[in-house]
């Protein structure tokens, strides 16, 4: 998870500092882009990167290091402005749009090291089958599989304050929650399009105290719904003029904690550093916990990929390959708190305990939480011993939870459009 936010703060400025403009004397060759959502990346992990390309191919490689906060943001920057990064994070339905838009290239072998040997290649073989099989949840972004990889995955939930909200109210209510007057003033929702127009949707269509409720939609197909975008937006602009819920991109984690608000609609690595270490950054301890409503969510996951301005594909195939080795899968799910797609033996002994004050191993038991079904996601040779683990379920979701979620697809650009509308009316409300 991440640590201290004064710190997290001055080493995102020393690195812009630090990293170089592109002249005369610095090759694109010896420089690689890349192009992250903020705050999603372990504190050491780009320099161990800079040890790892050298220990291969023997040579230096300077970093540009540039954050986005949302996935639009970052398809505006290569759609439009052709922006010459090598490799971007991206989430699922935006890997499935910039596939369709012909703006992402084919990753490609890493053939041999400095010494001749092949180099050992991790993408795939560290990656959990679950991303890869459909067999649980639709996950058809990138068909091929050739044009990306799976980085970090998660859900949508509700992180709550438990001096305010109860579990059983949460149960009771659903995402409705969030549309309860009785909370006006005190709910967070995000500032991002697909995320907040897709639990709107859910809500509207598939959560009984909603006037549209239809039973024979799932929740897959209500967060893909364009067809009736207008119920959605009516939901959405009611919930804003009635509840005065909070929009955010960023700031929602502390304001629950500062006693700003009492829920959030939050993504579920967010709500694990909201409900521990941020707590401590901030000098304030509150009572949190994290909630995915019985009628369904989103499961996500977002993916490494080249886009097709790239200078440095090699480096590029190379950053990718390195972030899917296990030690550094669990470095960066200590540091951002959310949950690596990589499912080793490694991540699996590592999910079901933490490390104390003095780096000892504790791990979970039954008094924490209740033994999860993982199998899903630890496949293969791990798939009996994951029936029952002992898990922080807001990290690692059990099976019964991830079978309600459904997977986010790319509108298309006409529908797109409409979504657009509905998110600029929703706005302006």
């Amino acid at each position: 998870m991440k640590k201290k936010l004064c710190i997290a703060l001055i080493a995102v400025m020393l690195l812009a500092v630090s990293m170089p403009t592109l002249s005369a004397c610095t090759s694109r060759e010896d420089t690689l882009k890349i192009y992250n959502c903020a705050e999603y990346i372990g504190e050491d992990v780009i320099d161990q990167f800079k040890e790892y390309y050298k220990s291969v191919t023997g040579k230096q490689i300077s970093i540009v290091y540039d954050e986005y906060d949302t996935n639009e943001t970052m398809h505006s920057k290569v759609a439009i402005k052709k922006s010459d990064y090598d490799v971007i994070c991206a989430s699922d339905y935006m890997i499935e749009r910039m596939l369709r838009e012909e703006l992402l290239l084919e990753q490609s072998p890493l053939g041999n090291d400095q010494d001749g040997n092949p180099i050992q290649d991790y993408r795939k073989v560290n990656i959990s089958k679950y991303f890869l099989d459909n067999t649980v949840n639709n996950f058809t972004y990138d068909p091929s599989g050739k044009y990306s990889t799976p980085y970090m995955w998660g859900t949508m939930g509700i992180v709550y304050a438990t001096d305010a909200v109860s579990l059983e109210y949460l149960e009771s209510k659903g995402w409705g929650a969030l549309w309860d007057t009785a909370y006006k003033n005190r709910v967070n929702m995000k500032k991002s399009v697909r995320d907040t127009y897709a639990v709107g949707a859910i809500y509207t269509f598939c959560n009984q105290s909603s006037a549209n409720f239809d039973a024979n939609i799932t929740p897959e197909q209500a967060l893909n719904n364009v067809a009736k975008a207008s119920a959605v937006q009516q939901s959405l602009v009611w919930q804003k003029q009635n509840v005065k819920c909070g929009y955010e991109t960023d700031e929602g984690k502390s304001d629950i904690i500062e006693g700003k608000v009492d829920m959030a609609l939050q993504w579920s690595g967010d709500a694990i550093y909201s409900m521990g270490e941020l707590q401590e950054e901030l000098g304030i301890s509150r009572s949190l916990d994290y909630y995915v409503p019985q009628e369904g969510s989103n499961v996500w996951v977002d993916c490494w990929a080249i886009p097709k301005y790239a200078k440095n594909t090699v480096a590029a195939n190379l950053w990718i390959n390195f972030l899917c080795q296990e030690d550094i899968a669990i470095e960066n799910m200590e540091w951002i708190g959310y949950t690596s797609c990589v499912a080793t033996q490694a991540t699996f002994d590592w999910c079901q305990g933490y490390y104390d004050d003095n780096d000892n191993f504790v791990a979970y038991t039954e008094e924490d939480y209740d033994a999860s079904d993982l199998s899903y996601f630890f496949g293969g040779e791990l798939s009996e011993q994951a029936k029952s683990i002992i898990v922080d379920p807001a990290q690692f979701p059990s099976l019964d939870v991830v079978k309600r979620c459904g997977v986010m697809s790319d509108f298309g650009e006409e529908n797109t459009k409409i979504i657009d509308s509905v998110w600029a009316n929703v706005l302006n409300a």
